[in-house]
């Protein structure tokens, strides 16, 4: 599956526990998801570990990372010892925007047995 908002409701069912984005999205892309997630008493955060907000005046967001409440510490300094050990493509350094296509995503999930 290749939509953020899907991961979001899987994450927001608890049928996952965690999922991120490192590539650009747009606000209205993730808003529906990210809605579910925090309504759920999960976090959604961008990768600067800004909290989600919509209605912004540039909505193209750097990427995301969402999860269930007791996973956001967990998640987050792991975020922040890659972001140190990786540094960004030199394309990335230059414009998000030219990195809208060809998005990479991944979603660590819990499924349960019906």
């Amino acid at each position: 599956m290749g939509s953020v908002a899907y991961k979001l409701a899987l994450v927001s069912a608890g049928l996952a526990d965690i999922t991120f984005t490192l590539t650009p999205k747009n606000e209205w892309d993730v808003a529906a998801g990210a809605a579910l997630v925090l309504g759920g008493g999960g976090f959604v955060k961008t990768l600067e570990n800004a909290a989600f907000t919509g209605n912004n005046r540039n909505p193209l967001l750097s990427g995301l990372l969402a999860g269930g409440p007791f996973l956001e510490e967990e998640l987050l300094s792991c975020w922040r010892a890659h972001r140190r050990a990786t540094p960004p493509p030199a394309s990335r350094r230059r414009s998000i925007r030219s990195e809208t296509s060809g998005a990479r995503y991944a979603v660590w999930s819990t499924f349960r047995g019906r």
